[in-house]
């Protein structure tokens, strides 16, 4: 017996699948309820009929459940499997990143440390020179004071 394709095997058990229905309707008396069977096998034939003719048309297909995305979804699929090629060397490029900004965030911090320094620095001058100007106006008053 030679190997049957898919398509042979779907056609087989879809035409015995229809024969036992069609034998199970056959047995049924009650001619109600014969007819009621028969309209609703019609039904799923022509279910069947619509999936096998949708099914037949594969750019059909993915238009419809794709819903006019199918461009963007196969380019959308390319670019995350660039993603995934890449993904080491993005994880290298996000670790210099994050050193590069950490690094920068220290040195804003080092330069406002260094900024508040200076202008300590500056107060402290002031201070000092203030201090000794008070200091000689002081002591010239006092030295003059004698005179």
């Amino acid at each position: 017996m030679a190997a049957l394709g898919g398509d042979q095997v779907t056609a087989t058990v879809e035409a015995k699948l229809k024969a036992d229905i069609l034998a199970a309707i056959g047995r049924t008396a009650n001619e109600d309820m014969k007819t009621v069977l028969l309209l609703t096998f019609g039904v799923f034939e022509s279910l069947i009929a619509r999936l096998d003719a949708m099914a037949a048309d594969e750019q059909g297909l993915r238009e419809a459940v794709l819903n006019g995305h199918a461009k963007h979804h196969d380019r959308d699929h390319n670019w995350i499997d660039e993603q995934i090629a890449h993904r080491h060397e993005a994880a290298d490029e996000r670790r210099w990143v994050r050193t590069k900004m950490a690094a920068e965030a220290e040195a804003i911090k080092d330069a406002k440390e260094d900024a508040r320094e200076a202008r300590n620095a500056v107060i402290r001058l002031i201070v000092v020179a203030v201090a000794s100007s008070a200091a000689s106006i002081l002591g010239v008053l006092w030295l003059v004071k004698d005179i």
